[in-house]
């Protein structure tokens, strides 16, 4: 079973402060919104737009330099994968300590190093002729079931949402001005950010996105879009009323 990443990371403040000495403030802020999203989403889109949409306007070509792409396509910072395979392995550890534990309290005959199941034949027979063999039984603990991790961020659920070039085919297949393929990836990007759970009004709950609820809210934010995008009409400037003289008028000018 795959090692579930812990909701929080090793921070270090002095590798922070020597490697973002000559960072600004803004490119300190994108910096560590984009460590943020790269340990929940598991790495970052290699899209410009769409690093800008997690990050923020302080994602510069400097600061691109800590995320370089690696052979999946997607964009890591080599470090703080280093701190997430420490922090697996000690996971991993602690399960099997767990694991042992568990055993040694439910099966200690199988946890001994020389203990075993049947004690020697010595010759006795019980009332019904068989051998009397004595039998021990340890029923097993009760299954606790355990709660299936969240799904990261950028991949698809049961039921869920579709791959991106099948929201790019279904939003396109509506009326009205087509919708860029970028813009379509910066919203993905932007609800798997999120996890698939939006908030449709600012006071309400939030909801999350499967497969019979996203095409509206991908429409949504493709009417928003267009409604930005269209460019408004031109304003009808009247034409000015010319002056006819009256020609009975005596103070009229010729």
């Amino acid at each position: 079973m795959p090692t579930k990443d812990a909701p929080a990371f090793d921070f270090y403040p002095e590798r922070w402060l020597s490697g973002t000495a000559e960072f600004s403030d803004g490119e300190q802020i994108a910096y560590l919104r984009l460590l943020c999203h790269q340990w929940l989403m598991d790495g970052l889109p290699d899209s410009l737009p769409a690093l800008r949409r997690l990050g923020g306007r302080g994602v510069s070509t400097a600061l691109l330099d800590k995320f370089p792409v690696t052979t999946d396509g997607k964009r890591r910072n080599p470090r703080l994968e280093i701190v997430r395979t420490e922090q697996r392995a000690r996971i991993a550890k602690k399960r099997e300590q767990r694991q042992a534990a568990a055993n040694a309290r439910w099966h200690p005959s199988q946890s001994a190093p020389n203990a075993t199941a049947v004690r020697p034949h010595n010759g006795s027979t019980s009332e019904n002729g068989a051998d009397a063999m004595p039998t021990t039984h340890h029923p097993p603990p009760t299954p606790v079931k355990q709660q299936q991790p969240p799904p990261r961020a950028g991949e698809e659920v049961e039921n869920g949402v579709p791959d991106l070039d099948t929201c790019i085919v279904v939003i396109n297949a509506r009326p009205g001005i087509p919708i860029p393929r970028e813009v379509i990836t910066a919203w993905y990007h932007d609800r798997a950010a999120l996890n698939w759970r939006i908030k449709p009004k600012p006071y309400g709950p939030p909801i999350q996105l499967t497969a019979k609820n996203y095409a509206s809210d991908l429409a949504n934010y493709a009417h928003h879009w267009q409604r930005r995008e269209t460019p408004p009409q031109s304003p009808v400037i009247p034409k000015p009323r010319t002056h006819t003289p009256d020609p009975h008028d005596p103070n009229a000018e010729f």
